[in-house]
């Protein structure tokens, strides 16, 4: 895996050249076709005698759960995401770029597809309606398109936060780190304390801050570091939390 050399405050970490790392191409492509995938599984549709109706095909399965603990690949799509930034950010830097340049090229990939193929269902739409389509067979085909969009606005705010992150990165990167985990615990805690659902949606920041910033670390050769039992351990005790806090204490939904 290509890394680049580590800040001068671990000197342990290896020093390699900040170039793309095809394998970490390889993996986020990947979680590309997983996203489709668990998605497309989900989309069902029946005719009735009023014509086709759009169901979540998953809703009341038991196979759902499990098949997607396999396909949620969002929280490594992040973590490549940081890994994959932070490497372009210090190119660029090298080559003299500024933050603002950096931030307006992610802005620029990320919207320009997404918003041409926006355009592209929402003229489709338009034609069905003009063709006598039922409105609410159309709103139900529009908010499952436009559902999982979520995380383009998600990934764009890591993406457009990154060099400050970076720098945070670089002068303190476990304070960093650790704050950010902090504050999504105590967004839980505070929307358990409360029942006020909707304050889990600050999570959508710094959750996902969280994971980009640990791509950071990958980037700069920590984990590499780690010994294989060190990571081992470290995996066995996310994956053993998570099932005790999912199945045990029922704090989260298993899906």
């Amino acid at each position: 895996m290509a890394i680049v050399q580590a800040p001068h405050t671990v000197a342990s970490a290896p020093s390699r050249h900040a170039s793309r790392d095809t394998g970490i191409d390889f993996v986020r492509a990947l979680c590309v076709v997983g996203v489709v995938v668990l998605h497309s599984i989900m989309v069902g549709v029946t005719v009735s005698d009023g014509g086709p109706v759009f169901d979540n095909a998953s809703d009341g399965t038991g196979w759902i759960a499990p098949l997607s603990w396999l396909l949620q690949v969002m929280p490594l799509f992040f973590v490549i995401g940081g890994f994959s930034g932070l490497l372009a950010h210090r190119r660029m830097r090298e080559r003299g770029g500024t933050a603002v340049g950096f931030v307006a090229g992610r802005v620029h990939r990320l919207l320009r597809p997404a918003v041409f193929t926006i355009a592209v269902v929402g003229v489709g739409l338009a034609l069905l309606t003009i063709s006598g389509v039922p409105a609410d067979l159309i709103a139900t085909a529009g908010f499952r398109y436009g559902q999982p969009l979520w995380f383009l606005g998600v990934f764009l705010l890591c993406q457009v936060l990154l060099p400050l992150l970076a720098s945070a990165h670089e002068h303190a990167p476990f304070r960093t780190i650790g704050a950010l985990a902090a504050a999504s615990v105590a967004v839980d805690m505070l929307r358990a304390a409360t029942g006020l659902d909707g304050l889990g949606f600050l999570n959508l920041a710094f959750v996902w801050m969280a994971l980009q910033q640990l791509g950071f670390f990958l980037a700069d050769g920590r984990i590499d570091a780690l010994s294989r039992r060190v990571r081992a351990v470290a995996g066995i005790g996310a994956l053993s939390l998570l099932l005790l806090l999912t199945f045990v204490t029922g704090l989260y939904s298993p899906t």
